[in-house]
C-alpha cells in the first residue's frame, strides 16, 4: 500500500493513530466523528435508475466524520471539489460520482446511511455523492447545504483491525476574541436565514396523514427548541404534492400538520397552545411535481416561529 496520508498523527492526549490528513473548507468544524469496528455497510456503486439501486456490501472498520461549514458561500460542487482534489492527490481513484437528480434524487438519498440531523443536513434538491478507493480502503463523501451552511460527511472504510482512519481537521486556532461561528444547522439559524425549517424525514404516503410510531430526529430537535424557552411558539404548515384537487389537498395538509402537532404534545409534553397547525395543499412546492422524487419532497411539514403570546 502506497498511501502517504495514512501516517501516525498525534491526537489530543498524545495518542497516535492513522488518519486522513485532509483540510476541509475554511471555517469548517467537526460536528461528529465516530468509529465502528467490524462494521458491515451497504454502499451504492451507481445511481438509482429504473426502480433499483446497484449496491455492494463491504465489511471493515468504519470511521465517519461530519463537518459543518457555517455561513458558507460555497456551492455543493465547490464543497465536493475541495475534498475530491485532496483525495486524488493522495493517490485515491474516483470510482463513482453524481449530483442530485443524476444520483436518483429522493430514492438515492434515502438509500444512503446518513448521520442524523442536526449534525448532517441533506437538501433533496442539492446534494453530491462520490466514492473513492485506494489499495485497501474505500472513502465516500456526501455534501449538501442547509440554510447558510455547508455539510460534508466522509466515511472511511478500512479492513478490520487497522483501526480508526478518520479525517483530521486542520488545527487552525481562531483569534481569542473572535466569537464562535453560528452553526446554520440550528433551528435559530435556519429560522433567521429563511423564516422556516423543513421537518425532513417525516414520511407521508400519497393521500395519507399518519406519522409512524417511531422517533424522528427532526421532531426531537423541534421539541428541544421549544423546551429551551417556554415563551417560544410555533406554526406548523402542511404541504402536499399536486395529486388531486386543491380543496382535498388543503384538508390533507391540515391533517398532516395536526399530526405533527399532536406528536409534539403527546410524546414531548409541549403545551397545545404553543403550537398552531395550518395546511396549504400544493400551493408552495419545493420541487417539481413532474417526478416521483419531487412529489415525495413536496409531501412535508414546515415549522415557522411565531411571536410570543401577549
Amino acid at each position: 500500500m502506497t498511501r502517504a496520508l495514512l501516517a501516525a498523527l498525534a491526537l489530543a492526549g498524545g495518542v497516535a493513530q492513522p488518519g486522513l490528513a485532509l483540510e476541509p473548507p475554511r471555517a469548517a468544524r467537526v460536528a461528529m466523528q465516530e468509529t465502528t469496528a467490524g462494521a458491515s455497510v451497504t454502499l451504492p456503486t451507481g445511481p438509482y435508475a429504473e426502480g433499483s439501486l446497484p449496491t455492494e456490501v463491504r465489511d471493515g472498520d468504519l470511521t465517519r466524520t461530519v463537518w459543518q461549514v457555517p455561513q458558507a458561500d460555497l456551492t455543493t460542487r465547490q464543497l465536493m471539489d475541495s475534498m475530491r482534489d485532496q483525495l486524488l492527490a493522495e493517490g485515491y481513484a474516483q470510482e463513482f460520482a453524481c449530483a442530485t437528480r443524476a444520483c436518483g434524487g429522493f430514492d438515492f438519498r434515502f438509500a444512503l446511511d446518513v448521520a442524523d440531523a442536526p449534525a448532517m443536513v441533506v437538501d433533496l434538491g442539492d446534494y453530491r455523492y462520490a466514492r473513492f478507493r485506494d489499495a485497501d480502503s474505500l472513502v465516500t463523501v456526501l455534501v449538501s447545504r442547509g440554510g447558510a451552511a455547508g455539510y460534508i460527511q466522509m466515511d472511511v472504510l478500512l479492513p478490520a483491525g487497522q483501526g480508526a482512519a478518520g479525517p483530521v481537521l486542520s488545527t487552525r486556532t481562531p483569534a481569542a476574541d473572535a466569537p464562535p461561528p453560528v452553526l446554520a444547522d440550528s433551528l435559530d439559524a435556519r429560522f433567521a436565514a429563511s423564516g422556516k425549517s423543513v421537518l425532513d424525514g417525516l414520511a407521508f404516503a400519497s393521500g395519507a396523514a399518519d406519522l409512524e410510531a417511531r422517533d424522528f430526529p427532526a421532531l426531537d430537535e423541534l421539541a428541544a427548541w421549544l423546551g429551551a424557552d417556554p415563551s417560544r411558539r410555533l406554526l406548523l404548515v402542511g404541504h402536499t404534492d399536486n395529486a388531486g384537487g386543491l380543496d382535498g389537498n388543503i384538508a390533507l395538509s391540515q391533517r398532516r400538520a395536526e399530526a405533527v402537532a399532536r406528536r409534539l404534545t403527546e410524546r414531548y409534553g409541549i403545551a397545545p397552545d404553543r403550537i398552531e397547525a395550518r395546511g396549504i395543499g400544493y400551493l408552495a412546492p419545493r420541487a417539481s411535481n413532474a417526478t416521483a422524487e419531487g412529489r415525495q419532497a413536496n409531501r412535508r411539514v414546515e415549522a415557522q416561529p411565531l411571536p410570543p403570546a401577549d
